[in-house]
């Protein structure tokens, strides 16, 4: 379900760049439709023919960010990398026919290659940016091999070809600076909310984690069948391991019997540590829970590296069926019924369990 909503957000935050990308592009294209109105009615055009250039180019553009627009509308999910792909091209396409019939005046215009280098590449990533960038050189080039003006003032294509190559490569080193900086952050913020949510001994949920699953649960319950259960788990004659062997073996003990309580109540089951020798298992009755309560004192009850042999477990059931109760009331309950059942077990001899009445 996680995974799903994150791919959810991130295809929505992707094609929300592109209709960025579009609107910005319809911006661009009005206001070159705007310029070329106004060179019209001012003269500037040297003839018929830069007339119906100087109009219908930037005509074409805005019919082509109109026509990209609906496609990612009625069809967001196709194409997405071969859309954006098209998008860039026409970009470059259109940049590059105005500069051309421009002549000397487009010149003014070449730093408008950069504009779609790096809002692309800031846009959708490291490979559209490149993909954009070799796209734009191909256009230098084209501009240098088919027009007299390029072609007879080398030194000043040079000049903005290295330009170019210098503020895009400056940029990709900005943006891969960034991109380590905020990978570190996220790990560290990763590991911080781990820790906040985890024992750091066994690495078992801690009881904050616990709390806030079993209230989830508990808020679930009319949605899932059966019954919640909780378990609470308490090793018995742990103190003499601490007393004769010391506490860094009492820690080994904690672990191992974290590692077998995980092994037998994986998921659905949810296991946790809520301090010294007791855990709890919020228990999801997919199976029955006699057996899996035996195979518990079984388990955990089973000698510790060859020499300790004199643990068992008393555990301390309680099950929630009924409704009508408040949330918070039914957790608060849960926990003190299976903490009683367990101290009830205890009473009764331990190495057992003792179920608590239903709430």
């Amino acid at each position: 379900m996680l995974i799903t909503g994150n791919t959810l957000i991130n295809d929505t935050l992707k094609s929300s760049q592109e209709k960025r990308s579009a609107y910005s592009a319809f911006t661009f294209g009005l206001l070159a439709l705007a310029a070329s109105l106004f060179l019209y009615r001012q003269d500037h055009f040297t003839s018929p023919h830069h007339e119906f250039i100087g109009i219908s180019l930037p005509l074409g553009y805005l019919a082509s960010i109109g026509l990209f627009y609906l496609f990612i509308q009625t069809f967001p999910a196709l194409f997405k990398s071969a859309r954006k792909i098209v998008l860039i091209l026409t970009h470059v396409s259109f940049l590059t026919a105005a500069i051309y019939n421009a002549d000397e005046y487009g010149i003014v215009a070449i730093p408008l290659y950069l504009w779609v280098i790096i809002a692309n590449g800031a846009r959708f990533g490291m490979f559209y940016m490149l993909v954009s960038l070799i796209s734009s050189l191909v256009a230098l080039a084209f501009l240098v091999i088919m027009h007299p003006f390029w072609a007879k003032n080398l030194l000043i294509v040079i000049a903005i070809l290295l330009s170019v190559l210098l503020v895009s490569f400056s940029y990709i080193s900005l943006v891969r600076s960034l991109y380590k900086t905020n990978q570190i952050l996220d790990n560290n913020l990763k590991e911080m909310s781990y820790k906040a949510k985890h024992d750091e001994l066994t690495s078992l949920p801690n009881r904050a984690y616990f709390r806030n699953t079993l209230l989830q649960r508990i808020k679930d319950k009319d949605t899932r069948l059966g019954s919640i259960s909780l378990l609470f788990i308490d090793l018995d004659n742990f103190k003499l391991v601490n007393d004769r062997f010391g506490h860094q073996m009492g820690d080994d003990v904690i672990q191992e019997a974290a590692n077998r309580l995980l092994h037998i109540c994986n998921e659905p089951h949810f296991s946790a540590r809520l301090g010294g020798d007791e855990f709890v298992v919020i228990f999801d009755h997919s199976e029955p829970i006699e057996s899996k309560l035996d195979e518990i004192i079984l388990e955990l009850g089973k000698p510790y590296f060859e020499k300790i042999d004199f643990i068992t477990v008393s555990i301390g059931v309680s099950t929630y069926v009924s409704k009508g109760f408040k949330d918070e009331e039914v957790m608060f309950n849960l926990q003190k019924k299976a903490d009683l059942a367990m101290y009830e077990s205890k009473q009764n001899g331990k190495n057992t369990f003792h179920f608590s009445d239903q709430l």
